[in-house]
């Protein structure tokens, strides 16, 4: 490139003064040093905005060798660089400097000697705007009445200038569609909903340029505008009874259609559901007895057609609630609102009737258990939930009903084969029972005196646990087990002896 006019180069030199030290107190002051000057040639030429180039300076001095120092560079007064000199580093500094803005501009050199002392070049150079170029993104096919987005992309020919600005959309015919600013990523997206008939749009991109870029334009691109039939289908049962809950589906093809159907029933409209995967649905129960036209319709849009779905459904006379009875076989029934407590281990017969005489399905979930209709706690944490139904029929609603019954700590059994409380003479020894005995929920059984512990003695054999009476008075052993915290309570038991 054409090295630019240099209409205002400034050469300043500024002597270093050499200071030479005292040497002694009582010598005489040194004669000062001669002054040294330097010098600094800058060479920049004129460039384009965002595109990198190089800015030099060659630093001099009236001494022999390259001077020392740091050679900083500035844009307009704003730093933009800065490289040592001197030594191995030589007598030239350069930088790669990309201009930010077009016009003119103010490039300086400024030599700061390590030794004291600086000198400086200027230079006014002229940057160009940056050449842009402009690309359009649409989709090759559109439905009709539907929205799309419109995408044009602007960067720089050259460099790393990113463009800012307005991008206009305009078709082939001159008509304007719209603009768009351009991001920080160079895009420009414009939302346009496409005619509501068929055919093709052909459309340009349009860059209107910055201060630092210049405008560009895209080649055209083609969008093709077209409508699509659909079918819909409506299915609901072929007959119910008043008041009960049907499912009225619709399903339309294609299975990507967008928007809304309506449902009515004998005409009147019932509600609309949104489309979603290819279908619709809606809840209705009828009110009243005969034979029902249901139509489920699609309005079209968004570049596809409408179309209607019927279906006919028999509704009768309204079921009579079910009434379902649940409780322990001989005792009160449970109430569905009201909890029930049952201990660990508690096993309860259960009694089941319907006032419909259809047969009642028990099920359970939580810390129990059913066996034909037999409840069983198995353990503490939490309730249990009881479901009983009926499946309807013979007139009759199918019917539900739910029981929480809550679970607490349980008791434990054994079997205790020592001998009953009463009177006995002294010096025998009765058998208590097994060292290996064990409660219910097999926790180990173990005997102690807790009166008499003078009168009497627990002796433990090879096999049992005994007790020994010695003398006159009262004695009494109790048998006691662990409990199993939050599950099952300890377990004790107690045998009075009045020894004679």
């Amino acid at each position: 490139m054409r090295q630019p006019s240099r209409p205002t180069t400034t050469r300043i030199a500024v002597i270093a003064l050499i200071v030479t030290s005292l040497w002694g107190a009582l010598l005489p002051l040194a004669t000062p040093a001669a002054a040294v000057t330097f010098t600094v040639d800058l060479t920049v030429a004129g460039g384009t905005v965002g595109v990198a180039q190089t800015v030099k300076a060659v630093v001099g001095s009236d001494e022999v060798g390259a001077p020392t120092g740091k050679v900083v560079f500035s844009a307009d007064g704003a730093q933009i660089g800065a490289q040592a000199v001197g030594g191995s580093s030589g007598s030239t500094a350069q930088i790669q400097w990309a201009p930010t803005a077009s016009g003119p501009v103010t490039i300086e050199a400024t030599f700061l000697a390590d030794a004291g002392g600086q000198a400086l070049d200027r230079l006014t150079v002229q940057i160009a705007t940056v050449d842009t170029v402009t690309t359009v993104s649409v989709p090759g096919t559109a439905a009709a009445a539907s929205r799309i987005t419109l995408q044009a992309t602007v960067k720089s020919k050259s460099g790393t200038y990113a463009p800012t600005g307005k991008v206009t959309f305009t078709t082939t015919a001159g008509v304007v569609l719209g603009s768009a600013n351009v991001g920080s990523d160079g895009r420009a997206s414009l939302s346009y909903t496409t005619p509501s008939a068929s055919g093709t749009i052909t459309l340009t991109a349009s860059y209107a340029g910055d201060g630092n870029a210049n405008t560009s334009k895209s080649t055209s691109a083609s969008i093709k505008v077209s409508t699509t039939a659909t079918t819909l289908k409506l299915a609901a049962p072929p007959s119910t009874t008043v008041g009960a809950t049907v499912q009225l589906t619709a399903t339309i093809v294609p299975s990507t259609t967008p928007g809304t159907v309506d449902f009515s029933a004998n005409g009147v409209k019932l509600g609309t559901s949104r489309l979603s995967g290819g279908s619709a649905s809606l809840s209705w129960k009828p009110t009243a007895v005969g034979t029902v036209t249901l139509t489920a319709t699609f309005a079209g849009g968004s570049g596809v057609s409408g179309s209607t779905g019927t279906t006919k459904v028999q509704v009768g006379a309204a079921l009579k609630q079910d009434t379902i009875t649940v409780g322990p076989q001989g005792a009160t029934p449970w109430s569905p609102g009201t909890p029930v407590v049952l201990a660990n281990g508690t096993v309860v017969p259960l009694s089941v009737s319907s006032a419909s005489k259809l047969a009642v399905q028990l099920s359970i979930v939580g810390p129990c258990a059913l066996t034909a209709n037999t409840l069983t706690v198995r353990g503490v944490g939490g309730n249990c939930l009881l479901t009983a139904s009926t499946k309807g029929g013979s007139g009759y609603a199918p019917a539900s009903q739910r029981y929480t019954i809550g679970t607490g700590q349980g008791t434990q059994t054994a079997v205790i084969k020592a001998p009953p409380s009463g009177s006995y003479a002294k010096g025998r020894t009765l058998r208590l029972g097994r060292l290996t005995a064990v409660t219910s929920v097999n926790q180990p059984i173990r005997w102690r005196v807790t009166k008499g512990a003078t009168r009497c003695t627990i002796v433990q054999t090879a096999r049992f646990y005994t007790v020994k009476l010695k003398k006159r008075g009262l004695c009494r052993v109790r048998a006691a087990a662990p409990g199993i915290p939050g599950q099952w309570a300890p377990f004790s038991t107690t045998r009075t002896y009045r020894i004679r």
